[in-house]
């Protein structure tokens, strides 16, 4: 069964609208771009998307990936595109050659020894308080 069959209208819809995004931010972070769009804007975002190292989480690649398969997908269903086209290549990126998401800045050891011991200190006074309060 196909997996676009087995979404709901409600993901359905929520992908149409990353996807709407997506493409629109590829514009405008590209609106000094020489080339012409073409008719369909989705195959370019989709180039510009799997280019993007390094830029976005891991929760946002899925979503953006799934968003641009379903149009993309949809896209095949209406026009007929040979076996070796831009667009089946498209998809199979989309599926196996995802952009590699943003590493998660590491704390350093100094910040959180600095952390904890602000911690301690905070707990020992809250006790010194709670102690004047009682007696």
């Amino acid at each position: 069964m196909d997996s676009a069959a087995e979404r709901s209208p409600q993901t359905v819809a929520s992908y149409q609208r990353e996807a709407t995004r997506l493409v629109a931010q590829y514009i405008r972070e590209n609106a000094d771009d020489d080339k012409p769009l073409e008719k369909r804007p989705i195959v370019r975002t989709a180039f510009w998307f799997l280019s993007q190292h390094g830029r976005w989480s891991k929760t946002s690649i899925r979503i953006f990936a799934a968003a641009l398969h379903q149009e993309i997908d949809g896209m095949l269903e209406y026009d007929s595109f040979g076996p070796d086209s831009t667009e089946i290549e498209l998809l199979g990126k989309l599926k196996k050659s995802r952009p590699a998401p943003a590493e998660k800045p590491t704390k350093s050891k100094k910040k959180e020894k600095r952390v904890a011991h602000r911690k301690k200190v905070s707990a020992k006074r809250n006790e010194r308080k709670k102690g004047f309060e009682q007696g």
